[in-house]
C-alpha cells in the first residue's frame, strides 16, 4: 500500500524506512501502524502514527 500512496519512491527506500524504524533509527517515536480490513482478506487503507523527534 504505502508503494501505492508514494508511486515515485523506490520500493528499496521504502524498506530501508522500515529496517532503520526496527533498529530503532527512526525519527519516529511510537510508532503505530491501523489498517482497514474489507472482510475478504484484502486492505482497504492503513494509517500511521507517531511522534517526531523534532518539531
Amino acid at each position: 500500500m504505502r508503494s501505492r500512496l508514494y508511486p515515485d519512491v523506490d520500493p528499496d527506500e521504502i524498506n530501508q524506512w522500515f529496517a532503520a524504524s526496527e533498529s530503532g533509527g527512526t525519527h519516529l517515536v511510537g510508532i503505530a501502524v491501523l489498517v482497514a480490513d474489507r472482510g475478504d482478506g484484502r486492505l482497504a487503507g492503513f494509517v500511521e502514527i507517531g511522534s517526531r523527534t523534532y518539531a
